[in-house]
């Protein structure tokens, strides 16, 4: 369990009906369907092992079962964009996040754990805004960019409005998320503050000390710019 979710409770995570899950993965050749109690037991052709799926699921048990699939050798049927790549802003509610976690290409990158709670500590503190780096489709309905916005959002459970880019050409992804990622020292040289670097890694320390006294740090532990600026509030 990630520290986020410790932060709700077990009683407190959201749950999700899984009904469509079971239904879209059993909807390609070699899945079949079983009932297993209130939920399904899936079959895999050539596997001894079987999926339990239960009746309802928390966010963290519908992403191990995302990835049990995927490597049972399950891939998602194709959605066919219609018409040119459009881009535009929607509302995406936990259960349509659920939805389109079941369209990521098999070969996508797989799921980094300390990244999905990275966004949903930013989003469980209302860090959360809208931009133009949201989720990305194919002209296949694949999903390249966004899987792990979506996994937090899972975790979560809230409503969240993303920037949407549908039909874009396949190739067009070998580009996505190359640069180099903004550091909070850059954040803060933005801002007009001086000797950033210092700054940004004064800011980290001090807030893990306030956070975690007596615990052992971590040197890749998440700590948003947000909360730094706090602590620099404080602190200044």
């Amino acid at each position: 369990m990630t520290a986020i979710q410790e932060s709700f409770g077990a009683s407190n995570q959201p749950t999700y009906d899984m009904s469509k899950f079971v239904a879209t993965v059993c909807a390609n050749p070699g899945f079949l369907m079983h009932q297993h109690g209130r939920g399904w037991r899936i079959q895999v052709t050539g596997n001894a092992r079987a999926i339990i799926v239960p009746e309802r699921a928390t966010g963290e048990q519908y992403l191990n079962l995302i990835q049990k699939i995927y490597r049972a050798g399950w891939s998602p049927l194709s959605h066919p964009w219609r018409g040119e790549p459009s881009l535009a802003f929607e509302d995406i509610t936990p259960t349509e996040a659920c939805d389109l976690l079941l369209r990521i290409p098999w070969y996508q990158r797989k799921i980094d754990d300390r990244k999905v709670e990275e966004w949903s500590g930013a989003m469980v503190r209302g860090e959360w805004r809208t931009t133009h780096q949201g989720l990305a489709f194919d002209q296949n309905g694949m999903l390249y960019d966004g899987q792990h916005r979506l996994a937090a959002q899972l975790l979560v459970g809230i409503t969240l409005r993303f920037s949407v880019a549908r039909g874009i050409q396949g190739d067009t992804f070998a580009t996505v998320d190359r640069g180099k990622m903004r550091s909070s020292a850059y954040t803060f040289s933005a801002e007009g503050e001086k000797d950033t670097f210092n700054l940004s890694a004064a800011l980290r320390l001090l807030w893990m000390w306030e956070n975690n006294p007596v615990t052992s740090w971590k040197n890749r532990q998440p700590v948003s710019d947000d909360q730094l600026r706090d602590v620099l509030k404080r602190h200044p």
